[in-house]
């Protein structure tokens, strides 16, 4: 489908066209899947740059409209697969998504895995002030990096 010229010497009506299916798209699963994606991890966040700067291209004119939307679907519909493989294999899990990592033991770092993570000492902090509510990792029994790349914690038990 060919929605006439350049993006940039187009009328108002003509680049309206073109951006009105973005919205209904958009609007019709803001309730659902979209608002899921919106609290996910790096990866996903990645994955919508990468849809977003495709369907760009339908909008502004400089790729074919309709492959430009069918490549769109094909990402998405990847993406899909892949979760679904991994819900089903625990291998693939690991493989796609990692597997959970201890950072913290009876309130000591283990700086090696916190380096092969990323994780800083401030970056743990931070969590640990965020999420466990704590300043002191005297008080964390276990921490982890979790496979969305979230620390959690689990606090030494007061009695």
């Amino acid at each position: 489908m060919h929605f006439g010229t350049d993006f940039l010497q187009c009328s108002v009506l003509e680049s309206s066209r073109r951006i009105s299916p973005f919205f209904r798209f958009q609007y019709a699963g803001s309730s659902s899947w979209l608002q899921h994606w919106s609290c996910c991890g790096l990866a996903t966040n990645v994955l919508l740059v990468i849809l977003a700067s495709v369907l760009s291209r339908a909008i502004n004119g400089s790729a074919a409209f309709f492959a430009t939307i069918g490549s769109g679907f094909i990402i998405v519909f990847l993406h899909r697969l892949l979760a679904w493989a991994a819900y089903y294999s625990h291998s693939l899990g690991l493989l796609l998504k990692g597997a959970p990592e201890v950072i913290v033991q009876d309130g000591q770092m283990i700086r090696d895995v916190m380096r092969s993570n990323h994780v800083s000492e401030h970056d743990l902090e931070e969590d640990l002030r965020l999420d466990a509510n704590c300043d002191s990792l005297e008080e964390v029994r276990l921490a982890r990096i979790e496979r969305s790349g979230d620390i959690s914690f689990i606090k030494k038990r007061t009695d």
